[in-house]
C-alpha cells in the first residue's frame, strides 16, 4: 500500500519558516542593539555639554542644507557656513553677519530662507564663535567694515547683498556707506548703530556703563534669553551649559570688543546712513527690549531707498519671534527683487495701516 508523498512546496514550507523566523529575531535584535547604542550615547551627549553642542550645530545646519567651511581672511582661517546651489541663475551671493555674542549658527534659519537658489554665507566674526581674535587683539568697528570687505574678497565675491542683524547690523550699514560699489542690496534686522529717540531699560543700563549683555552665568545666561527672545525657545540642558561655558570662557575677549564698538553701536551709524547708496529693508519689532523700536524711523530718515518695516508681534531676534513676516519680507525684498523704488520716511506694518517713521 503506497503513502503520499509531500510535494516539494510542503517540504520547504516549516523550513521557509524557521529562516522567516530567524531573520526577524536576528533584526529584532539588532535593532535592541542600534536603540541601546543611541541611548548610550545620548546619554554620553546630554552629559557631554561641548560634545551635545557640536553635535546639535552639525545636525541643524545639516538639516537647513548647510556645509561648514573654513575661508582664509588676512592670513586667519574664519569659519563660515555656505549653502545653496553651486551655480545660481543669481550670481550675486547673499551674507549674513550674526550679532553680539552669537556665532554664524545663529544665521541659519534666514539663510535656509533663500538657499535655494542663491548661494549664501555667513562668518563667525572675529572674536566670536569658533573665531579667535586675530592677532590677539579686540577690533574696532573700522576693523570689522575692513574684515567684512576681506571676507567679500576671499569668498571671490564683486558685489553681495548683505544681511545683518543687531551689531551685524551696524557693521552691514557702515560697510554699505563705505563700498557702495560692492553692496547691491542690504537687509537690516534689529539693527544698532543710531541713537534711539525712546530709551528702554536695556539703553538705559548701558547708558550707565553697563553690559547689559555680559554672561558670568547661568542666571546671565537666562536674562539674555529672556530680554532678546519675545518668545525664548525651549533650549536642551546641555546645549545650555555649552552656550555658558562658551561665553563665559570668551568673556574677557568680549569685554575689550564691547569696549572698542560701544560709541559705535551708541550713535557711530547714523552719521553714516545718508552714503547708504543701496536699496534697503530696514525691520525691527514693535516689542524689542534691546535695540528700541524708534530706531526705526532714524534708519528710515537717514537712508535714501529704504523701506522700513515694523513687525507689531517682534522682539529682538526678529526672524525668530516672526518668521513668517520676515521671511516674506526679506525673500520679496532679495529674490524678487520687488518693492522699488523705495521712498524715505514710510514704515509699512505688515496686515496695517502703514505708520509715519518714528510711530509707536
Amino acid at each position: 500500500m503506497s503513502s503520499a508523498m509531500p510535494t516539494a512546496g510542503e517540504r520547504s514550507g516549516p523550513a521557509r519558516s524557521g529562516r522567516a523566523w530567524r531573520i526577524a529575531r536576528a533584526t529584532l535584535v539588532a535593532a535592541v542593539a542600534a536603540l541601546a547604542i543611541l541611548a548610550a550615547a545620548g546619554a554620553v551627549l546630554w552629559n557631554w555639554p561641548r560634545g551635545f553642542h557640536a553635535t546639535a550645530t552639525w545636525a541643524f545646519r545639516t538639516l537647513h542644507g548647510l556645509s561648514l567651511e573654513s575661508v582664509e581672511v588676512d592670513g586667519w582661517a574664519a569659519p563660515a557656513l555656505r549653502g545653496g546651489p553651486e551655480s545660481p541663475s543669481d550670481p550675486v551671493p547673499i551674507v549674513f553677519l550674526h550679532g553680539f555674542g552669537t556665532s554664524k549658527e545663529a544665521m541659519t534659519m534666514p539663510m535656509s530662507w533663500v538657499k535655494g537658489t542663491r548661494q549664501v554665507w555667513a562668518p563667525d566674526l572675529p572674536g566670536f564663535g569658533d573665531h579667535d581674535l586675530c592677532h590677539g587683539e579686540a577690533y574696532g568697528p573700522e576693523q570689522y567694515v575692513q574684515w567684512i570687505e576681506e571676507f567679500r574678497n576671499a569668498i571671490g565675491a564683486q558685489r553681495m547683498d548683505l544681511v545683518g542683524t543687531s551689531m551685524g547690523g551696524a557693521f552691514a550699514a557702515a560697510y554699505a556707506a563705505g563700498h557702495p560699489d560692492r553692496v547691491r542690496r542690504l537687509v537690516l534686522l534689529a539693527p544698532a548703530g543710531v541713537d534711539p529717540p525712546v530709551r528702554n531699560e536695556f539703553m538705559r543700563a548701558a547708558d550707565r556703563g553697563e553690559n547689559p549683555l555680559d554672561i558670568q552665568d547661568g542666571e546671565d545666561f537666562d536674562r539674555i534669553v529672556n530680554t532678546v527672545f519675545l518668545r525664548p525657545p525651549a533650549i536642551p540642558a546641555p546645549f545650555r551649559q555649552a552656550m555658558i561655558d562658551r561665553a563665559v570662557s570668551r568673556r574677557a575677549d568680549w569685554l575689550a570688543i564691547v569696549e572698542r564698538i560701544r560709541p559705535f553701536l551708541f550713535d557711530g551709524v547714523r552719521p553714516l546712513l545718508p552714503a547708504v547708496d543701496a536699496p534697503t529693508l530696514v525691520i525691527f519689532g514693535a516689542k524689542d527690549a534691546v535695540t528700541d523700536p524708534s530706531m526705526l524711523g532714524v534708519f528710515a530718515r537717514g537712508i535714501a531707498r529704504v523701506k522700513p518695516v515694523l513687525i507689531p508681534d517682534g522682539g529682538h531676534v526678529i526672524f525668530a519671534d516672526s518668521p513668517r513676516e520676515v521671511s516674506r519680507e526679506i525673500r520679496s525684498f532679495l529674490l524678487d527683487q520687488g518693492d522699488l523704488p523705495l521712498t524715505p520716511g514710510q514704515v509699512h506694518e505688515p496686515g496695517g495701516t502703514p505708520p509715519r517713521a518714528g510711530q509707536r
